[in-house]
């Protein structure tokens, strides 16, 4: 999924995203297949839910969270 398609997909929404597939260029980190793990309605929910996922799973790398909506205006 592109970041395009998440900020249609849960607009105005935080979200919780895993980058499945990345690459670097110049030293910047270009997400180039990203997967949806969870939305929620807050940030403090969103920092909750990633927090327990990363006690879950700690190797896992590339998780985000951030507000679907403010990706619109890059």
């Amino acid at each position: 999924m592109k970041w395009g398609e998440i900020t249609e997909l849960h607009p105005d929404r935080f979200v919780l995203v895993e980058a499945i597939k990345a690459g670097s260029n110049n030293r910047v980190r270009q997400l180039e297949d990203i997967a949806v793990i969870q939305n929620y309605d807050n940030l403090q929910e969103t920092w909750s839910g990633y927090k327990e996922l990363h006690k879950l799973h700690p190797t896992r790398s590339y998780l985000y969270f951030i507000r679907a909506e403010a990706m619109l205006r890059l």
